[in-house]
C-alpha cells in the first residue's frame, strides 16, 4: 500500500560542477548514488541533515543548491526525470555509544532510513510516495528519540528556519557533536538525530528501528553519482 506523503517535500542537493571554460557556468546535476545500472537520488527529510552532510563531503570549487522537490523548475524536472525518479530518504547519522561515526576522510556517515521511494512526476512536481512500512520507519526513528512533534518540526524547518536561525542550528549541531573515526567491521549501534529546537543530539538504538548495518542499502555498495 502506498500513498502520497503529507510530509514536507524532502530536499535534494543540486551540484554545480566547475566549468573547464573560463567565464562559463558549469553544468548542474543532482546528487545521488549509483548501484550497478540503477541510480537513486539522495533526499533529506531535514534540511539540517542535508547541510551537515554536504558541508562534510564537498569538494573544492563545487557550488551547491538545496531545493525541495516541490520547488524544482518544472521544465528541468520534466527533462531530467520524465517519468519520475526513485529516492533514498536520509535522516540522521550513524553512531556508536553516543559518538557520530566518521569515514577515514572525515565525512559523517548519513543514515539512509527508507530506500527506493518512488517519486512519480505529476503536473511538473516529483511527488514522493511512501509505503506504510516506510512511514512507520520514519515515525519510529523520531519517536524513538523522544521527538513526538517531529512532523511540526519538519514543517517549521521547511517554512520558517532561514538565514541566521539555520546557521545557528548548524553551528550548534557541529559544536555539540562528539565524533570518532569508524573502522571497517566496527559495530553501528545507534542513529544520531539532531533536535534544532533543543539544540541537542539524540541517540536511538538501532534495534528501535531494526538493525542498521554499515552498508545498509538493499542493492549493496554503491558509488556517488551526479544525475542530470
Amino acid at each position: 500500500m502506498t500513498a502520497t506523503s503529507p510530509l514536507p517535500a524532502p530536499h535534494v542537493i543540486l551540484i554545480e560542477q566547475p566549468s573547464k571554460v573560463p567565464g562559463k557556468r558549469g553544468m548542474e546535476g543532482f546528487w545521488g548514488m549509483r548501484y550497478g545500472n540503477k541510480t537513486v537520488l539522495t533526499a533529506y527529510l531535514s534540511p539540517i541533515d542535508l547541510l551537515l552532510d554536504s558541508m562534510r563531503g564537498s569538494a573544492p570549487n563545487q557550488a551547491f543548491k538545496f531545493p525541495s522537490l516541490d520547488r524544482l523548475p518544472a521544465a528541468r524536472v520534466k527533462q531530467t526525470f520524465p517519468t519520475g525518479v526513485e529516492l533514498d530518504i536520509a535522516c540522521g547519522f550513524l553512531a556508536r555509544d553516543g559518538q557520530l561515526l566518521l569515514s577515514p576522510s572525515g565525512k559523517w556517515r548519513r543514515n539512509v532510513l527508507v530506500h527506493d521511494v518512488r517519486a512519480p512526476l505529476r503536473m511538473g512536481i516529483l511527488m514522493p510516495e511512501y509505503t506504510t512500512d516506510g512511514r512507520r520507519e520514519i515515525s519510529r526513528l523520531f519517536e524513538g528519540a523522544g521527538l513526538f512533534a517531529w512532523q511540526d518540526t519538519l514543517q517549521s524547518l521547511a517554512r520558517i528556519w532561514k538565514g541566521d536561525r539555520m546557521k545557528h542550528a548548524i553551528d550548534s549541531a557541529l559544536a555539540t557533536a562528539s565524533t570518532v573515526v569508524h573502522s571497517a567491521g566496527q559495530v553501528v549501534n545507534q542513529i544520531a538525530v539532531f533536535d534544532p529546537e533543543a539544540e541537542q543530539w539524540h541517540f536511538v538504538p538501532c534495534q528501535t528501528m531494526d538493525d542498521v548495518p554499515e552498508n545498509n542499502h538493499p542493492h549493496g555498495g554503491g558509488d556517488s553519482a551526479t544525475v542530470g
